[in-house]
């Protein structure tokens, strides 16, 4: 498992404070992929909010015929102070099977993790992409 920190800005570090200092607190989190899929595997970049504070609870993927939704939960796990940094946390997932032509949503949710409102099961922007450039006939 890797992790990777970043310096935010004094708003969304205290966006990210007021968001949930203390007490035991899930919310859905943003992910990117750190690459194109391969075969049934989706390999995920999480940010996960505080390094000394927030980690990867579930990761929650609901697929059909023409879409794949993943949803990353995050978990508050600290009573303290929390750091301000943004940390991020990588994870593998399984599908059932390739993700093939399926439309990959569930990335950009609203919440405290993104600035949004709080999670509700909407997202900022329904379809997330893959990283590989799209090869077109002709091309």
């Amino acid at each position: 498992m890797r992790t990777t920190t970043k310096a935010l800005p004094a708003v969304a570090v205290g966006l990210l404070l007021v968001a949930g200092c203390g007490g035991h607190r899930t919310t859905a989190a943003p992910w990117n992929l750190r690459g194109p899929a391969v075969g049934a595997l989706l390999q995920l970049r999480v940010g996960i909010g505080s390094s000394s504070c927030d980690e990867v609870a579930d990761i929650k993927v609901r697929e059909d015929a023409e879409e794949v939704h993943v949803t990353a939960v995050v978990r508050r796990t600290g009573e303290h102070d929390c750091t301000g940094d943004y940390a991020t946390v990588d994870r593998d997932v399984r599908l059932q099977a390739p993700l093939g032509t399926r439309r990959l949503s569930g990335c950009r949710p609203k919440g405290p993790l993104t600035g949004g409102d709080d999670f509700g099961g909407d997202e900022a922007d329904s379809t997330c992409f893959e990283t590989a450039p799209v090869v077109t006939a002709g091309s």
